[in-house]
This record gives C-alpha cells, sequence and structure tokens, in this order.
C-alpha cells in the first residue's frame, strides 16, 4: 500500500482525490511520474483547474549581462513541483535566454524560444501538463546601465529570494553583493525618503493617526507623535535610512556617501510575495474521503 507522503505528493502534484492517487501508486508501483501520467490518461487529474489555481511556490532568480540586470519569479503551486528536474531544466533555459535577449516586457519574454524551438510560455503550459498544477512565469524586471555605471544582483541559496541593484559608478564586487545581500534581507521599499511616494505616505499617515488616537494620547501631543512614528516608519523602508547588515554602526546612506556612491534603482522579490496562499487541511480531506 503506498504511504501517506507519497499520496500527498501525488496529490500535490495532480489535485487528484486521496482514494485515487492511492490506487493510482498501487497501480504503478510507488512510481511517482507513472501515477501522475496513469492519472491524466486516466481523466483524473484536474488539469482544467490550472489555469485559475493559486501557484504561489516556484523560484525567485536573478542574473547580469553586460549591458543589464535581470529579476524574474518563476510560479509553481507546490514547492514539491519547484524542486522537480524538469522544472529545474526548464528555468534554466529561461534564464539563458533572459541574459541572451533585450527584452523588457513579461508578454515577449513568454514569447522568447528555447533551445529547443519551443516559446516560453508554450514550455510553461507544456511542463504544466505534465505536473498536473499550474507554472507561470509570474513577473519580470530588468535594468538597463549607462556607460561608467555598475549593475549587482544576489540569489539566494533556496531560491526563494532574489534582488538586482544598479549604481552610478563602478563598485567593489563585495560590496556590491553585500548591498544586494542587504535589499533582500531587509526588503526597502525605496531608495531615499526623497523617493518615497506620496499615495504611500498618505496611507501611513492614516493609519497612524488612528492608531495613535486609540492611544488616547493629548491632543497637544498626537501631530508630534505621528510625525515621530511617521519618521521611524520611513527609516524602515527607505534602503539608505536603514542600518546596513554588514556594518550596523552606519545606514546604508552613509556608507554609501562616504564612497560616494549613489544607488539609481533595485528591484527584489521573493517568491508569492502578495499572493494569498491557499491552505489545506490534508488530514481532514483524507478522513472525508474516506467517509469517516
Amino acid at each position: 500500500m503506498a504511504n501517506a507522503k507519497l499520496i500527498k505528493q501525488l496529490r500535490d502534484m495532480t489535485q487528484a482525490g486521496f482514494v485515487d492517487c492511492k490506487n493510482a501508486l498501487i497501480e504503478c508501483k510507488d512510481n511517482l511520474e507513472a501515477a501522475s501520467k496513469y492519472l491524466r490518461e486516466k481523466g483524473l487529474a484536474k488539469a482544467a483547474k490550472k489555469a485559475g489555481a493559486i501557484a504561489a511556490e516556484g523560484v525567485a532568480l536573478a542574473g547580469v549581462n553586460k549591458k543589464s540586470a535581470y529579476i524574474v519569479e518563476i510560479n509553481t503551486q507546490t514547492d514539491f513541483a519547484a524542486k522537480n528536474e524538469n522544472f529545474i531544466k526548464l528555468c534554466d533555459g529561461i534564464m539563458k535566454e533572459i541574459k541572451n535577449s533585450e527584452c523588457m516586457d513579461i508578454e515577449v519574454l513568454k514569447n522568447l524560444k528555447l533551445s529547443d524551438g519551443e516559446t516560453i510560455g508554450s514550455a510553461c503550459d507544456d511542463l504544466s501538463g505534465k505536473t498536473g498544477e499550474k507554472i507561470a512565469i509570474r513577473r519580470f524586471g530588468r535594468i538597463v546601465k549607462k556607460e561608467g555605471q555598475d549593475l549587482a544582483f544576489y540569489q539566494h541559496a533556496n531560491k526563494k529570494y532574489a534582488a538586482i541593484c544598479l549604481f552610478d559608478k563602478k563598485v567593489d564586487e563585495t560590496l556590491k553583493k553585500q548591498i544586494c545581500m542587504h535589499i533582500v534581507a531587509r526588503n526597502p521599499r525605496f531608495i531615499n525618503s526623497f523617493q518615497v511616494d506620496e499615495n504611500w505616505v498618505s496611507a501611513e499617515k492614516t493609519i497612524i493617526e488612528k492608531t495613535s488616537q486609540n492611544a488616547n494620547k493629548p491632543i497637544k501631543f498626537l501631530q508630534k507623535i505621528v510625525e515621530g512614528r511617521l519618521q521611524k516608519r520611513l527609516a524602515e523602508v527607505c534602503l539608505c535610512n536603514q542600518d546596513f547588515d554588514f556594518e550596523p554602526t552606519i545606514t546604508v546612506g552613509q556608507l554609501l556617501s562616504s564612497k560616494g556612491i549613489k544607488i539609481l534603482s533595485f528591484a527584489r522579490y521573493e517568491v508569492g510575495e502578495g499572493i494569498d496562499k491557499q491552505k489545506t487541511d490534508f488530514a481532514s480531506e483524507v478522513a472525508e474521503q474516506m467517509g469517516k
């Protein structure tokens, strides 16, 4: 009899029911790939639901070429599928084509052709059919440098976080990597307080005002309290205001100023960021399908 771990893995791959997954594994002698194919052939893998499925796992990848830095998030429905050999091979192919191209738009990216002649978008759809779950490119960005400027990137070992950065001049390789690592770790939203979006400031100020009023502070102190908390919040979200992770006694801004460097642009991706992930109770589902 198939064990529960294999059944869950097949369930994640195909979205088929517990009993169907168990029977498929028994039929295919616990071979996941064969069992997945068996379910698709029997029409039991719920491929029709892939298009609207929530794909909040996957990888965040980044790199540089001579002219630009690029960053992409490629999603799967499960972390198990993100570790699949075919998915990893597809991602490698996508990154190779991004590096060799100058595309700036995600739709153009999807139409780039891989080494076998298939478009990236079509390859994602094909692998979706094989794995039984949604695979898609969620977002893509590229920063192009001008003469004299410098680029950097960092891709975390688990491939769940990545960052790219553009500097106004040549920067030491170690420092470039450290700054990108800092961006991944601290998740700034803006370079400095001068570049903060006014709508963001207004929304944050409203939240702070409401929470401050609920704290029953005297009206005469309210304005100073709001301003103080807003400045503290800005220090949290502005890259140059953050304490530098590799030298916490100074801010990123102070570090850059001491070296005569400016950050002109950056981007940070985190897999599944901003997506409402669907939560499933596997134990309850098993019990329900077993009629308990």
